[in-house]
């Protein structure tokens, strides 16, 4: 597929994903999170380690993974409640911190230095509330599927410069404001497996709708619900479409195999119940999250980058 075919399917998916979540946003989310979910943490994890997760170190990755332990081991033997968000926070904010000494620095003790400083200034600013539950909620949730996917796209258009690009970056923004803006009718009733399998999970949407304020219905969580379904199905939907990217013909007949058999595991763990499975998986999502840290960094300083040399070039153009 050509960039511009590539460019135009993601606006498609984009669509259809809020057409889908605006009719049947619980579904549709459970239905991403199990199915489409493992498949994505798997595969881009694979993805990651071919490329040394975009760091300086051939063994940088292992702090990240173990700044996860603590965090898994919490919402697994605990009950999928944040409390004690300092700690949660301090390891979140101390892993994003690591993670740009391990792109941007080479020696070990540079690298140490920051990740000591990082996990200091984590638990100075993860002692507010707010800050705390950021880092520890919604950084490996909304901010990872939704700000971070937004940050890909637009660095992938900088590069390329296609007008289908740009027009994608559009309708992902409105995408992401429409089900704030537009008001629609409830959706279908809540089943009792719906309340069920989304009991320790519904901690996203309620934390979202207690940071930003708003009133606390039955309308406004379905509200929140919609653009939550969307944020997560486009996620994992878009890296799907990277096969460029992704290189699935590069991928070895032993790994390729391992990635099928975890994912059909974890399918059945779902299927059996869908609780446990989200127990089991956290861990997996947790450790995909963190791991790609680096490559946040590294694309947010592209996009920095790309803009201030259009800054540049327009003030000399202008001269």
């Amino acid at each position: 597929m050509t960039l511009n075919q590539i460019n135009h399917l993601n606006t498609g998916l984009m669509m259809t994903s809020v057409a889908i979540a605006a009719i049947i946003p619980f579904e549709l989310f459970l239905f991403a999170y199990a199915i489409l979910g493992p498949a994505h943490y798997l595969t881009q994890i694979s993805w990651l380690h071919d490329r040394n997760y975009f760091t300086t170190g051939r063994w940088d990755f292992v702090f990240l993974l173990l700044l996860t332990v603590p965090l898994a081991l919490r919402f697994f033997f605990g009950q999928g409640a944040f409390v004690g968000l300092v700690w949660d926070g301090l390891f979140a904010g101390c892993a994003l911190v690591a993670a740009a000494g391990m792109v941007w620095l080479r020696r070990p003790f540079h690298k140490i230095a920051l990740g000591v400083l990082g996990l200091i200034c984590a638990g100075i600013v993860c002692r507010v509330d707010g800050i705390a539950l950021f880092f520890a909620l919604f950084v490996p949730s909304l901010v990872h599927v939704y700000l971070f996917t937004g940050a890909f796209i637009v660095y992938g258009n900088l590069k390329n410069r296609l007008l289908s690009g740009w027009l994608s970056v559009a309708v992902f923004t409105v995408c992401g404001a429409f089900f704030f803006v537009v008001d629609l009718p409830l959706s279908g009733p809540v089943t009792e497996y719906i309340r069920l399998s989304m009991d320790r999970l519904a901690v996203i949407p309620r934390e979202f709708i207690t940071l930003f304020g708003m009133e606390s219905n039955a309308q406004t969580f379905t509200r929140v619900m919609r653009f939550i379904a969307f944020a997560y199905t486009y996620h994992y939907l878009n890296w799907f479409t990277k096969t460029r990217v992704i290189g699935w013909a590069d991928i070895s007949r032993p790994r390729a195999l391992t990635i099928i058999g975890l994912w059909l595991l974890s399918i059945a763990v779902f299927a059996i119940d869908y609780r446990i499975g989200v127990s089991a998986l956290f861990t997996l999502s947790l450790v995909h999250v963190f791991l790609e840290f680096p490559l946040n960094h590294r694309t947010f300083a592209a996009i920095g980058g790309a803009l201030v040399g259009a800054a540049r070039g327009r003030v000399g153009s202008r001269a």
